[in-house]
Parts: structure tokens; sequence; C-alpha cells
């Protein structure tokens, strides 16, 4: 009972989410055309997470310092840290911090 999701929860949410339009869909059928497009997202939620995590990986091996000192530049722009602000309020739900793999 210690880990109540998996590591990569991922594919379970899509699949959640497939399954709540699919009920929506039998149960509202005048909003079929809003559940076929959230359907087609979700059926490509998946695959385009993994194009964008290998263009990431990619771009990381072009010129790792230069990209980091731009996402640096951006976040001094803001006037704050959107990751570290993000890890505090993860770190302090316990339930986030399950959902997102931990931190």
């Amino acid at each position: 009972m210690q880990n109540l999701l998996y590591e990569n929860s991922a594919p379970i949410l899509v699949m959640i989410g497939m399954i709540v339009m699919a009920l929506r869909l039998l149960t509202t059928p005048a909003d079929r055309k809003r559940c076929e497009w959230i359907v087609v997202l979700l059926t490509f939620t998946y695959p385009l997470a993994y194009l964008i995590s290998s263009a990431c990986i990619w771009a990381a091996e072009i010129r790792p310092l230069k990209y980091d000192a731009y996402l640096l530049w951006i976040d001094g722009v803001l006037g704050f840290y959107p990751s570290y602000e993000m890890g505090k309020i993860v770190q302090a739900h316990r339930w986030l911090e399950l959902l997102s793999g931990g931190i």
C-alpha cells in the first residue's frame, strides 16, 4: 500500500479520461462533437509527450549551457522561479507528490 500510483501515471490518467469521455458521450449525445475532439486529444497526449521529451533530450545534447541560461533569464523576467514554486507546492501535498512521481 506504500505506492498508490505507478511510477509513470500518465497512461493511467489518459485511460481514465477516455473512460470519462466515453461515458459522457453515451449519456449526452448532443455533446458528441466536443467529446470526440477531447478523445482525439487524449489519444495523442502520451505519444506527443514522448516526442516532446525526446526533442528536449536532443536539444540538451546540442547546447545544454545556453538553453539553461535562456531558461534562467526567462525566470528572472517573470520575477520568480516557477519550478521552485511548483516544487514547494508538490512537496507540501503528499497526494500531489505521488501523482507527479515524486521530486
